[in-house]
């Protein structure tokens, strides 16, 4: 069993650590809700940093709630009690290792794109790059 990870993309390593430390690379801006029973969302989606809602299953009782920025349940919870909502699960959506690795390899591409961009100007405006 491996106890280090280490993730190369196009000859570069955008992460090499032990498999432990790669957990803490979960940033999951989700949360998993579940109901006793079928809810309207509507209440839900007027919470502040809320960005959309998805039901996960066709009972509508099961929702990831996904959030601008860091997710906070405690409105959620709240707002369980206003509307009479029994609230059976409440958990961040836990990111697979596939998911970690697109993220860091996108996120990797994305700092190499805004480097070049940043370079070009640079260049343009009669600066060098070393």
């Amino acid at each position: 069993v491996c106890d280090r990870v280490q993730i190369i993309n196009h000859g570069k390593t955008v992460f090499s650590d032990r498999f432990e430390h790669l957990s803490g690379k979960q940033s999951s801006r989700s949360l998993i809700v579940g109901f006793d029973r079928p809810i309207d969302v509507e209440p839900l989606t007027s919470l502040p940093g809320i960005e959309k809602i998805t039901a996960l299953d066709t009972h509508k009782n099961k929702f990831r709630v996904l959030f601008k920025e860091k997710p906070d349940g405690s409105e959620i919870f709240q707002k369980a009690v206003d509307q009479g909502w029994v609230l059976n699960e409440i958990s961040p959506e836990v990111e697979t290792l596939e998911q970690i690795f697109m993220r860091l390899i996108h996120s990797d591409a994305n700092q190499k794109n805004t480097d070049e961009v940043e370079n070009k100007k640079s260049i343009k405006k009669g600066g060098g790059v070393l």
